[in-house]
């Protein structure tokens, strides 16, 4: 698991403003979005203990940069309570975090742009936004790994693996979840039948309170 935090401090890094968690798996692609209110490293050990908490998967590793956000003693007890391997990367050296870094530029940076937020509707909208967004990107948004590249010429030929879903990728083939119970205290929770026999493509997931049932991955044209 890659983790780095995202400035949302414009044009200058002095004073106080909201910083964004994003962490990625490698191998499923399964990426999730915290806003932060500030810089503190005791809120982004919060935010790094409430990202662990909602992966469909148990957190074995947690990958970062030098910041001292990151590299001080809360966070690195936390993991070793949980048996969680704690790795950095080299000093300016961005390639050692690559896959979270690419999800800076093409999920925050391209949706929330460069702009200065530091007040409390701002860090209300973010929050809003990006619970949103890790929907999107995990459980509709199919993705696909570079296999290999090949130079033939003057052109470079890419393979690329079967494009699937992270929900999907999360999951062992032939593996179906079922719903959670809805909560009695919550009477607004919308209520979703169990899934039929005949459904058995159809998988379920759960987010917080929400059920939510994912359809099968389209299978790529045929050429």
């Amino acid at each position: 698991m890659q983790g780095d935090l995202v400035l949302h401090c414009g044009e200058a890094t002095a004073g106080f403003y909201l910083t964004p968690l994003v962490a990625v798996d490698v191998a499923t692609t399964w990426t999730e979005l915290q806003a932060i209110w500030g810089l503190h490293s005791y809120r982004v050990h919060s935010g790094v203990q409430y990202i662990g908490a909602r992966f469909p998967f148990p957190l074995r590793e947690w990958h970062s940069d030098n910041g001292s956000e990151f590299l001080n003693e809360h966070l690195l007890a936390w993991c070793r309570r949980r048996h969680i391997r704690f790795t950095r990367g080299r000093p300016y050296r961005k390639n050692d975090q690559a896959w979270v870094e690419q999800r800076n530029g093409l999920v925050v940076r391209r949706l929330v742009g460069y702009d200065r937020y530091s007040t409390r509707a701002a860090f209300t909208v973010l929050q809003r936004l990006y619970g949103l967004l890790r929907l999107q990107l995990n459980f509709f948004r199919p993705v696909r790994k570079l296999l290999s590249k090949e130079r033939v010429g003057s052109k470079i030929r890419k393979r690329y693996d079967v494009r699937a879903r992270p929900i999907s990728a999360s999951w062992p083939p032939g593996c179906s979840a079922r719903p959670r119970a809805a909560p009695s205290t919550r009477s607004s929770t919308p209520s979703i039948p169990s899934p039929s026999p005949g459904t058995s493509s159809a998988r379920w997931t759960c987010c917080g309170s929400w059920r939510i049932r994912v359809a099968p991955s389209p299978r790529p044209p045929r050429r």
